[in-house]
Parts: structure tokens; sequence; C-alpha cells
């Protein structure tokens, strides 16, 4: 029972830090968009 809970638990919190890290890397990518669209204009 004990390894079974360790085991969800431990996927969850992967799968948490995978969701917070793509996030991180589409923010970094919409404001490398942006400054690239100002310095055009």
């Amino acid at each position: 029972m004990k390894k079974i809970l360790t085991i969800i638990i431990s996927l969850l919190l992967t799968f948490s830090l995978t969701a917070c890290g793509s996030q991180n890397t589409s923010t970094k990518s919409n404001t490398d968009t942006t400054a690239s669209a100002t310095q055009h204009k």
C-alpha cells in the first residue's frame, strides 16, 4: 500500500514539474518574438 502511494505521489510530482517547465519555455519564446517585433518597427 505504501509503495503504491509513493509511486503515485512521485508521478504527480514529475508531471507537475514537467508542466511547469514547458510553460517557462513557451513564455520565453513569446517574449523573444515580442522583442524582435518591437525592434523591427
